[in-house]
C-alpha cells in the first residue's frame, strides 16, 4: 500500500511545462487586464484628489491671478457659500490641470502595449 502512495507522497522532481502560444510570455488574460487598468484608474483618481487638494490650499494666490486681467472689476459673491463653491470649482479645474500629464501619461502606459506588435 505505501509503495502505491509514493508517487503521491513524493514532490516531483521535475515541474510540468506550461506551453505558451506563439506570442511569447507578454499575454495578459481578461482578469489582468481589468486588474491592471483598475490600478491606473485609482492612481489617477489619487492624484487628481492630491493635485485639487493643493491647489485648494492656495485658491487665494490663484484667483489673484484669475483677477489680474480684469483691472478694476471685482468678483462678486450674492450668496454665502459662493465663495466656498467659486474656490472650490477653481481649485478642481486647476487641479485637473496640473494631473492631466501624470492621466494622459498613464493611458499611454495602458495602450501603447496593445498597439504594438510584441
Amino acid at each position: 500500500m505505501i509503495t502505491q502512495l509514493r508517487p503521491l507522497i513524493q514532490p516531483r522532481l521535475k515541474p510540468k511545462k506550461i506551453q505558451m502560444t506563439s506570442a511569447g510570455d507578454d499575454e495578459m488574460a481578461l482578469s489582468e487586464h481589468i486588474e491592471e487598468f483598475s490600478q491606473r484608474v485609482v492612481f489617477c483618481i489619487i492624484i487628481l484628489v492630491l493635485a485639487t487638494l493643493v491647489c485648494f490650499t492656495d485658491v487665494r494666490e490663484i484667483v489673484k491671478v484669475f483677477q489680474a486681467p480684469a483691472i478694476g472689476v471685482k468678483f462678486l459673491q450674492f450668496s454665502p457659500g459662493e465663495y466656498f463653491f467659486a474656490s472650490f470649482k477653481i481649485a478642481a479645474f486647476c487641479g485637473i490641470l496640473v494631473s492631466s500629464p501624470i492621466v494622459l501619461y498613464q493611458i499611454l502606459l495602458y495602450l501603447i502595449p496593445g498597439l504594438t506588435k510584441k
